[in-house]
């Protein structure tokens, strides 16, 4: 396995073909296991030196995810991002602010 360049926002990888570059945030599918029925998406990295996919959740702390079956860079975020989002709900609210 290597590490994959797939394109943000494109199809999901299976890790069987490509790994994530190490470090770096991507999404992640989980299968269903034992203990739940659904397939679960986390925003993870891969390491490795685990050789699984986890992430930090507080100092000294860290989440493994097992059972990883696909991977996809972060899609980004559309021009303008929450910033016009805003803008368009308060003209779309009337212009009125509540502050």
């Amino acid at each position: 396995m290597t590490a994959g360049a797939a394109e943000p926002g494109g199809p999901w990888v299976a890790v069987t073909d490509a790994l994530p570059e190490p470090y770096v945030p991507v999404l992640i599918c989980q299968a269903a296991g034992a203990v739940s029925a659904l397939t679960a998406v986390h925003v993870a990295h891969y390491s490795p030196e685990t050789r699984k996919f986890s992430k930090p959740l507080e100092p000294g702390t860290v989440r493994l995810y097992h059972r990883v079956t696909h991977w996809m860079p972060l899609p980004g975020l559309q021009a303008g991002g929450a910033e016009a989002a805003g803008a368009a709900g308060a003209a779309g609210a009337g212009g009125s602010s509540l502050t």
